[in-house]
């Protein structure tokens, strides 16, 4: 998984780091003055490798470890590695425009921001999934997730007022920056499933179930699908009773988010025949 070799690989370069005495943090960290002034671009790139607070890499070890891995399955597995890069040199280049054009000096050590936009957008994602950690009680995402955070917010506290270390405004920075950016991708998702949901209401679903007793063209279709279409179908028997449409309007609102979920994450060529059949039943309610 990319979350715990990522996890693994930032834990590696802490301790070494802390070998050779905060050397590597003070190369790695980002500081938009030393990218404007004196040209050192990989700070881009590094500062989530550079030894933050202690608060800063706690919460940075839980959630990759508890939450980012759920994430990632939730999302393509292709796709996170790649959002979770863009999110990092996204949140640099914003910081370097703040100092450019403010004055603003937001220097970054970790990885805060993004970790707080992977709790941020699971536990809107999915607010109610349980979540067991070593021992403790098994509770769900948002609970687990206000947990983290709060111990984050309280040890930050407890830095500032009692240790009295000196303010950050990257600090609210980098949490502004996670918070908002986990919102801004739920909502993009969410619209992309109302856009989904309106070509429900116009039309049955774009995906045609063909009957089992439906002479298959083997010129049109490869082996394989065939397989997979037959494979399928002995699914959609033995779930019929499973996706037919609850008496509950919830229930049904529920698996809707689901399936829209995976087609808007996975396409439309993952969803299974049961699924397909639940689509073409829901639409049905619409019209």
């Amino acid at each position: 998984l990319f979350s715990k070799t990522l996890l693994l690989i930032a834990g590696s370069v802490y301790i070494f780091n802390y070998v050779l005495k905060g050397y590597l943090a003070e190369i790695f960290r980002f500081d938009p003055s030393a990218i404007v002034n004196s040209f050192e671009y990989w700070r881009f790139f590094t500062y989530p490798f550079a030894t933050g607070t202690m608060e800063g890499v706690l919460l940075f070890a839980l959630t990759f470890y508890v939450i980012s891995p759920k994430l990632e399955d939730v999302l393509r597995k292709n796709y996170y590695p790649v959002l979770i890069s863009l999110l990092i040199v996204f949140q640099s280049i914003l910081f370097t425009l703040i100092y450019l054009f403010f004055g603003i000096d937001l220097a970054v050590s970790g990885m805060e921001g993004i970790s707080l936009f992977v709790l941020t957008l699971y536990i809107l994602l999915r607010p109610n999934e349980k979540v067991g950690f070593l021992n403790f009680p098994i509770v769900s995402t948002t609970v687990f997730s206000f947990i983290i955070f709060f111990v984050w917010a309280g040890l930050k506290y407890y830095n500032i007022f009692v240790n009295q270390a000196p303010v950050s405004e990257a600090a609210v920075g980098v949490a502004v920056f996670g918070i908002a950016s986990g919102s801004l991708i739920y909502l993009q998702i969410r619209l992309i499933q109302k856009f989904i949901k309106k070509r429900l209401q116009h039309s049955h679903s774009d995906v045609k179930i063909p009957k089992q007793e439906e002479q298959l063209s083997f010129a049109m279709m490869s082996q394989s699908k065939v397989k997979k279409y037959y494979q399928e179908q002995d699914v959609l028997n033995e779930e019929e009773d499973d996706i037919l449409l609850s008496n509950d309007p919830e229930e049904n609102e529920q698996m809707l988010n689901d399936i829209l979920d995976k087609i808007n994450i996975h396409g439309k060529d993952s969803i299974t025949m049961p699924e397909q059949k639940f689509l073409k039943e829901y639409s049905k309610t619409l019209q």
